[in-house]
């Protein structure tokens, strides 16, 4: 699971003058899963080690069919500017935030699946059926 500084990927978006779904759902027929969290979020915390097991095994059932990556914000010195960038970009409110998103060969990349916090076992269920729309969309 790759990790990207919102900072960082939010310059990537400046330059390129893409979409950010564009950016992060690049191949039709994949299934991309995005984690955003930031400084000092507990829910964050307890996500990420599971997020990174969920990763690591519909990565070896479905080789090169699905990526997950994780978005951090950071907030130093209690600042809110990155985070309030951060929501105005992917449109959210609340710490993790999960997107799951496929990519259309005939529209581009689309949103499946929003949610705060999932469990393991809810994201897993999306995910899954993500793959297999997925393959009706390549």
């Amino acid at each position: 699971m790759k990790t990207l500084k919102f900072n960082e990927l939010e310059k990537r978006l400046g330059v390129t003058r893409s979409p950010w779904r564009e950016l992060l759902a690049p191949v039709s027929g994949k299934v991309a899963v995005l984690a955003i969290g930031r400084d000092g979020c507990p829910g964050c915390v307890r996500l990420k080690p599971a997020l990174a097991g969920l990763a690591k095994t519909l990565a070896a059932g479905h080789p090169g069919r699905i990526s997950f990556a994780s978005v951090h914000v950071s907030c130093p010195k209690g600042s809110r500017e990155e985070s309030l960038r951060s929501k105005k970009t992917f449109g959210h409110y609340f710490y993790p935030t999960v997107i799951i998103l496929i990519r259309a060969k005939d529209i581009g990349p689309v949103e499946y699946y929003r949610a705060i916090s999932p469990s393991m076992s809810e994201l897993k269920r999306h995910a899954s059926n993500a793959l297999r729309a997925a393959d009706s969309l390549k």
